[in-house]
């Protein structure tokens, strides 16, 4: 493992059996500027933002679903959270 000042860490092990490269990052954004789950309002906020960062990605989501890639995003209360 190595990290870089708590801005990120990296893990990695081998995969000697199946010879498979394979990876999954992950991002998180923590940010009090929107005012996550603190009203209704941004709640909306965050969940049309959302849908709308989805739509945009949709070609690049399909073409990574045809090369076995996957992205996924999610809005827990006080960050925003990324997968690939």
């Amino acid at each position: 493992m190595q990290q870089w000042d708590g801005i990120a860490d990296l893990w990695y092990k081998k995969d000697d059996k199946f010879k498979k490269p394979k990876g999954i990052v992950g991002c998180k954004v923590y940010t009090a500027d929107l005012g996550f789950s603190s009203s209704a309002e941004t709640s909306v906020f965050a969940e049309v933002w959302k849908r709308m960062l989805n739509e945009s990605l949709r070609e690049f989501t399909y073409m990574a679903d045809c090369a076995k890639l996957s992205f996924n995003m999610s809005l827990p209360r006080d960050n925003i959270d990324m997968r690939w």
